[in-house]
């Protein structure tokens, strides 16, 4: 699952005791935030 990774891994272990490993490094996009003529993170709708 591209979905799961280092870090949502790390917390699925943490969170479950269990110690399931990576089998290789993905790389992870980029994202950003898009809130139009909003000026501060605060002001975009959830």
């Amino acid at each position: 699952n591209y979905f799961q990774h280092t870090p949502y891994l790390d917390d699925f272990n943490a969170e479950n005791g269990t110690h399931v490993a990576k089998v290789s490094a993905i790389h992870v996009e980029p994202m950003g935030l898009y809130g139009g003529k909003q000026t501060s993170l605060d002001a975009i709708k959830k």
